[in-house]
């Protein structure tokens, strides 16, 4: 059976100069999603599941490991402590350290599932949080940035920064707010979030994805 794998992804945005900014990275080429340009984030590991009471908070800890992970930002409980070095698995470093990660700071923003027609399905619980600092790239990303939400989308409009679906969707729902706080405020008060498994609808020649069951992101 072709189940969807929990993943989670994690916007984190500031206000900037010129509008709302957002941390993004962009795959290596080559790989899964070459060159496209995504926020942070990825599958839910055995590690997160092991370190967490709930589902729930398994999505929000992986969230925030991948966040660390790919950009380098440690978003952490009591903030500023940094994450211990080591091997082996980030969540018990920091529990022996007396420090975990700040599940708490996470909105849960969305729920996308990946429709049953592609291969490799996945159940990605988007969340977000206000956050600032340098960023670093790991291994998994080839650059990261702050980017202005305006400017991303104005010049994937002029055919640059490729993107997929559910991450150019999330940049035009927060196109919609100035700041950060009255992002946070509206996603704080979605009391219903369903799941959006976007489906495909012909128009011509071409293939568009669809999404009419969440008014957030309706196509």
């Amino acid at each position: 059976m072709n189940r969807a794998r929990p993943a989670a992804t994690l916007l984190v945005v500031r206000d900037g100069v010129d509008g709302i900014e957002v941390v993004m990275g962009r795959r290596p080429p080559g790989g899964p999603f070459g060159d496209v340009w995504v926020f942070p984030g990825g599958a839910v590991d055995p590690e997160d599941q092991a370190a967490a009471p709930d589902d729930e908070t398994a999505w929000r800890l992986a969230a925030l490991r991948e966040t660390w992970e790919e950009v380098g930002l440690a978003l952490t409980d009591p903030a500023g402590v940094p994450i211990p070095p080591g091997t082996g698995s980030v969540h018990r470093r920091m529990a022996e350290a007396g420090v975990g990660f700040a599940v708490s700071r996470l909105v849960y923003l969305s729920n996308w599932v990946t429709p049953v027609f592609v291969p490799k399905r996945f159940d990605t619980h988007f969340f977000v949080t206000d956050a600032d600092g340098d960023l670093f790239s790991g291994d998994e990303l080839a650059e990261v940035a702050w980017m202005s939400v305006e400017s991303v989308l104005t010049r994937h409009g002029r055919g640059e920064y490729p993107m997929i679906f559910p991450t150019l969707s999330h940049l035009r729902y927060v196109s919609q707010f100035s700041q950060v706080d009255d992002l946070l405020v509206e996603a704080r008060s979605t009391d219903i979030i369903p799941a959006i498994e976007p489906r495909r609808f012909e128009r011509g020649s071409t293939t568009e994805l669809i999404v009419d069951n969440d008014p957030r992101f309706r196509t």
